[in-house]
């Protein structure tokens, strides 16, 4: 045997000269392997097993991580199949790959899951110190970067460019099998399926593995399927070949319900789904429609996976969506991404979230709403049934009222500062004002699967003039604030838009005994209105005629009908009009207004009220005296007439144009004075002459 020269010694000692097994990816054998960063001297670097799990509530991208702490469980276990080969082919026991996270902590991607790596030859030495191409990097637990691969106690396996670097390099440890059993998991039916080891709490999906104790088995008895919805699932374990199957099957009564779920989805018109012109409408209904098509026999979990993709397409698509409407109500709910839902509430001390677990914003009360008014293209103010505007409420002391979340008025706030050159100036906005990005996902806003909006307003900034900020609520359900949106497990920008209804649509009644009037109704508002075109809006001046006939005046037009001000409406063509909140409008001075109202709640008629309601008594349209303990509708008007010997009807006048009553005539009224239309008194009626009685209009016979 020839012998090795000192020399050679001594180069080997050194590194110079090394076996075939330190050089070639060929000699990193096939079989079972523990992986942990080879990092040394490096103090920052405490966690260093490597593990993968879907299980783990913190890890929410699935990512690979690294624990201080290895284990004996199926999840720290990586099978190596080495072809001999450039590449090796690497799973781990949950039948997952290795996924790593490119960049840091806010602005993440992902790459994988690698189940193939590549390792690099000329820089590794098998199987103790191996680099791989891919750029699987071990990040710190602790300094100044400590935060941004973590997830709880753990680190995630990162990416890095340079992979042949000192935090690049990996040991893998041989895990042996030998008097053991390795049983490999099938998983058929549906991609999401997995089996769950009872006795250890491992979990392995398709492709996955448990290894059994020495001497030991496992049966069907010590494993459970994952629960998937819309499956029935079978375990069965072939011992012979240690083969666990789990079979999952489609429950045709769970996918017609899923479908008509998907169908009352496209059937909603909610806030932020693309409206019915849209490329998206268009392409989910034909979805649905082909979907329909399917039988129990043919249904597969791919149909399930095609339904729900094509479910959350729609949602999230920003193809032509659906915004608040002008002049509509609507409720605006919080929502968090645990699921939890708090509406926005009015009190005079300011707004709170209400916490609710309704499906819907049916059962919630008038101090949930909002009257939307579109100021501008994608600008919008809310207006609640107490008159008040909404504006941003969080944690800036800077928010105006003092941070109630609301204003009286739409109104200006004048603001100066000192900005960061040391120059005094000043600046102007509308707090009341929002813009409604839609929520997507990004950096600080992960998980969003349904068509949520922010709320985007402005406030004054100490240092920076006004800025723009985001409605941002704690898990907690208190305001905080933020200029980016969020929707984490701890913060949420996400708001829910639901259409509610609210008595601001005025529907008119046609009337033919009023000259030069044609369709009339009574309004009332919390909050000031803008008069719609083709609507004129009138207030009662005076009464005359022995108080028999109310005299309209119009308001000038331009002008925004008052808050709680009742008025008359008419409309030259008879169409509903919705009453929309003013803003920079200027309210018109209705002083003297005879006219009461029950802007904001329905009001029950008392003595002391003296009303009169608008309504037709044989197709006679009048103010006929209200009677006590009836309940006008919300958002109305009557007349209030306090006089002593009141006729049972006031006749209208609009601008010369006497209401025509006939024959509203009762006992009390047989001995009234009769008038012509001129307003004097006649002690004797000519046949067919028109004349007043009683604040009736008749014709003598």
């Amino acid at each position: 045997m020839k012998k090795i020269s000192t020399l050679a010694m001594a180069l080997i000692a050194m590194g110079t000269v090394t076996s075939a097994w330190a050089t070639s990816t060929d000699n990193l054998p096939t079989g079972y392997y523990k992986i942990k960063s080879a990092v040394t001297g490096n103090s920052n670097i405490t966690n260093i097993h490597m593990f993968n799990d879907a299980f783990l509530q913190v890890n929410t991208p699935k990512t690979t991580l690294m624990s201080s702490e290895t284990a004996e469980t199926n999840n720290y276990i990586w099978y190596v199949t080495n072809t001999g080969g450039s590449k090796i082919s690497i799973v781990n026991g949950q039948g997952t790959g290795i996924k790593i996270e490119n960049g840091n902590k806010g602005s993440y991607s992902y790459k994988g899951p690698h189940k193939e790596l590549t390792p690099v030859d000329a820089n590794s030495t098998y199987p103790t110190s191996i680099y791989f191409s891919e750029g699987l990097y071990t990040p710190n637990t602790s300094g100044a970067q400590s935060t941004n691969h973590q997830y709880g106690s753990y680190t995630a396996v990162a990416y890095w460019n340079a992979p042949n670097e000192a935090t690049t390099k990996w040991n893998f440890e041989s895990v042996s099998v030998e008097d053991k059993g390795v049983y490999t998991v099938t998983v058929t039916g549906s991609a999401g399926g997995y089996v769950t080891r009872t006795a250890t709490s491992e979990h392995a999906f398709n492709g996955g593995f448990f290894i059994a104790e020495s001497g030991s088995t496992i049966s069907a008895e010590d494993l459970t399927a994952g629960a998937v919805e819309g499956f029935t699932s079978n375990v069965s374990v072939d011992a012979s070949t240690k083969t666990i199957t789990v079979t999952y099957a489609a429950d045709f009564t769970t996918w017609t319900r899923r479908l008509n779920e998907a169908k009352a989805v496209l059937a909603s018109k909610r806030i932020g789904y693309p409206v019915e012109s849209s490329t998206a409408y268009a392409t989910f209904k034909s979805t649905l429609d082909e979907l329909s098509k399917v039988t129990a026999e043919n249904l597969t979990s791919a149909k399930f996976t095609e339904l729900a993709t094509a479910v959350s397409a729609f949602k999230l698509s920003t193809d032509n969506i659906r915004m608040p409407e002008d002049g509509k109500a609507y409720t605006i709910t919080a929502v968090s991404k645990a699921g939890v839902k708090s509406y926005m509430n009015y009190a005079a001390s300011g707004y709170t979230l209400k916490k609710t677990d309704a499906a819907d914003n049916s059962s919630y009360p008038e101090t949930a709403k909002f009257v939307c008014h579109k100021v501008e293209d994608g600008k919008y103010v809310f207006v609640n049934n107490d008159g008040k505007f909404l504006t941003y409420k969080g944690y800036y002391n800077a928010a105006v009222n003092g941070n109630k979340g609301y204003t009286d008025g739409y109104t200006k706030v004048e603001y100066s500062y000192t900005d960061k050159a040391g120059a005094s100036q000043t600046t102007s906005f509308y707090p009341q004002l929002f813009t409604l990005p839609k929520l997507a996902n990004g950096s600080n806003a992960s998980g969003v699967d349904d068509a949520y909006y922010c709320l985007l307003g402005q406030r004054a900034n100490n240092d920076n003039a006004a800025n723009d900020v985001y409605y941002v609520i704690k898990g907690n359900s208190n305001f905080d604030g933020g200029s980016a949106p969020y929707f984490n497990d701890t913060y949420s920008s996400a708001f829910l838009f639901e259409e509610v209804s609210y008595p601001n649509t005025v529907t008119f009644n046609n009337v033919s005994n009023v000259e030069g009037v044609n369709n009339l109704a009574t309004f009332s508002a919390p909050f000031a209105t803008v008069v719609p075109e083709g609507v004129t809006a009138y207030y009662v001046e005076t009464t005359d005629r022995d108080e028999s006939t109310a005299t309209m005046k119009a308001i000038e037009a331009g002008k925004a009908i008052p808050a709680n001000a009742g008025v008359i409406l008419t409309s030259t063509t008879g169409d509903e009009a919705t009453m929309i909140p003013a803003t920079t409008e200027t309210a018109a001075d209705l002083t003297g207004n005879k006219l009461g109202n029950s802007a904001g709640a329905a009001k029950t008629i008392a003595d002391a009220d003296h009303a009169y309601i608008l309504s037709a008594v044989d197709g006679q349209a009048a103010f006929y005296k209200g009677k006590v303990g009836t309940t006008l509708g919300m958002n109305k008007a009557y007349l209030t007439l306090n006089e002593a010997g009141a006729p049972e009807a006031i006749s209208m006048n609009f601008g010369g144009n006497v209401t025509g009553i006939n024959q509203i005539v009762n006992a009390e009224q047989n001995n009234a004075p009769v008038y012509d239309l001129t307003g004097r008194r006649v002690v004797r009626t000519v046949k067919g002459g028109l004349y007043i009685k009683g604040g009736n209009k008749f014709i003598a016979r």
